[in-house]
């Protein structure tokens, strides 16, 4: 029985012990005293961030405090506006729909070309006719054109330029 205990130490300490595993187990509790080391100094600096930052998150949450109070003073001004001025605003409300559905119709009968204004803007022999008379106005110098807008190639017979006629005043 004592050569199996023999025996089994012996194994033990071949096994368990060696220098092998001894630094094994050295190196584990450096690598875990490093650890905790790190974390105190983490956690020192996380205490200082913290009591840093301590007084501005406490300044920034007043700030809010202040604008949600000036934000329920405003909802209730204009909510007493709106009651107060129920009526004028339903009023208005109305008024801007019946403005609105008249002139939807009015823009409806320009498109499709009716009334004066309906066949001026989608008429194009109108466009055309007055495109025309523009030109004749022009060519009879009743519409007056700055010389120095007039190309200096156009000129008469005898080679002076065409100065069209100034309309009376």
């Amino acid at each position: 029985m004592v050569r199996r205990t023999d025996q089994a130490i012996k194994r033990i300490d071949e096994l368990v012990l060696n220098t092998q595993s001894l630094d094994h187990v050295s190196s584990t509790l450096a690598n875990i005293d490093s650890t905790t080391s790190n974390a105190v100094t983490l956690t020192a600096s996380l205490r200082s961030v913290i009591d840093d930052s301590r007084s501005s998150v406490s300044n920034t949450l007043g700030q809010f405090s202040l604008a949600a109070d000036d934000v329920r003073d405003a909802s209730k001004r204009v909510r007493a506006l709106v009651q107060n001025n129920e009526d004028e605003l339903s009023a208005t409300a109305s008024n801007l729909a019946t403005s609105t559905a008249r002139l939807n119709a009015i823009l409806e009968g320009v498109q499709k070309g009716e009334g004066t204004a309906g066949k001026l803007l989608t008429d194009p022999t109108l466009h055309d006719e007055l495109v025309k008379l523009v030109q004749n106005w022009r060519k009879y110098g009743i519409l007056y054109k700055d010389k120095s807008a007039r190309p200096a190639t156009e000129s008469t017979a005898t080679g002076k330029p065409v100065v069209p006629a100034r309309p009376a005043n």
